[in-house]
């Protein structure tokens, strides 16, 4: 939760389930009232949360005006537990971050997701997205939702990832994020195994856990991959940013491709990106020209590596970057916030 204080009335954004608030640093010139207070605990189940969230507001006797969800699905349910028994009640924001209905193989839970999201379309005042494709996927679906929804983007911790460039000899990969299906776990593998029979000499740092980590750590192994691949499981992000000056490449395979943070990431760190074209990673392309690279094939994935064997982004374009993200952050942070307040 974060409970944001306007002039002398207490508003409340509520942010369940969710730690993305915490990277947002509000310009206090543009809006000197505004004040973020944070509520959170993720070791609660759903109705012990908003339990526990309702309580709390009234121990501080906090008056919120908005409440923010993570998420459509658990967040939002929780978010509507505490407008339902607060009078009066609140207006109710959820975000998207990424693929609005993933699949999965839990009939039972595709179907509760799909109700709630319903829920949440019809019950909340506005939506949060973090890419345009992502609104024009929404109002292709409901044009009625035009109205309600923010672009804004997940800004990049930039004090994490200042510009300082090192030569990289040879070719070393990054592959980074949640392990699971949504993150293209199969592709990464077939890309590894096309470059290795083509006796490339390469490393690849795959960074991150999940519920793929063992399946990929197995193929790896049955396929006698082990020499060109580390594993680093999850490392906090003021660790990454050592990781991303040690590579030439990032390697992007996600299907769908939400906003793309890493990428952001990666690129102001001097790392070129090779990602699976789709919607979310034209947008980037259409941002930074010089430093991403899309491919539809495991064939052009291996070749565009191999491309960048032995080189980074040069200063000049890794401070283009910079600067160019900075930008997007400062107008990301000002639309969320006046969505919030006005």
């Amino acid at each position: 939760m974060a409970v944001i204080s306007n002039g002398k009335y207490s508003e409340l954004v509520v942010v369940i389930s969710s730690s993305r608030l915490q990277d947002l640093q509000i310009n206090e010139s543009t809006f000197p009232n505004l004040r973020i207070f944070s509520l959170q605990n993720n070791l609660l189940g759903t109705l012990g949360f908003s339990i526990l969230s309702t309580f709390k507001l009234k121990k501080f006797k906090i008056k919120p005006t908005i409440l923010i969800s993570g998420d459509p699905w658990r967040g939002f349910i929780s978010c509507l537990f505490v407008s339902f028994i607060s009078q009066p009640r609140h207006r109710i924001q959820f975000q998207i971050h990424g693929e609005l209905l993933p699949k999965g193989s839990n009939l039972f839970l595709m179907i509760l997701r799909r109700s709630i999201y319903s829920l949440a379309i019809n019950y909340s005042t506005s939506i949060r997205v973090v890419s345009p494709h992502l609104r024009e996927t929404l109002v292709s679906r409901n044009n009625n939702l035009r109205s309600k929804i923010v672009v804004s983007p997940v800004p990049v911790q930039i004090s994490h990832f200042p510009v300082q460039l090192k030569k990289v000899k040879g070719l070393n990969i990054g592959f980074i994020g949640r392990l699971h299906p949504e993150r293209g776990t199969d592709l990464c593998l077939a890309i590894i195994n096309k470059m290795a029979s083509q006796n490339l000499n390469f490393r690849i740092s795959i960074i991150g856990d999940g519920p793929e980590s063992s399946k990929l750590r197995s193929n790896i192994a049955m396929n006698e991959l082990q020499k060109f691949v580390d594993f680093e499981g999850r490392i906090p992000n003021s660790e990454l940013v050592e990781f991303y000056r040690k590579l030439n490449c990032l390697l992007v395979c996600a299907p769908q491709e939400g906003y793309g943070l890493s990428i952001r990431e990666a690129i102001i760190q001097g790392v070129f990106v090779i990602a699976l074209e789709n919607k979310g990673t034209r947008e980037a392309r259409e941002l930074f020209p010089e430093s991403v690279y899309l491919f539809k094939t495991v064939d052009e994935a291996a070749a565009l590596m191999e491309k960048f064997r032995d080189k980074r982004l040069s200063k000049e374009t890794a401070n283009y970057n910079q600067e160019r993200q900075l930008k997007v952050d400062q107008e990301s942070i000002t639309n969320l916030a006046k969505s919030w307040i006005y």
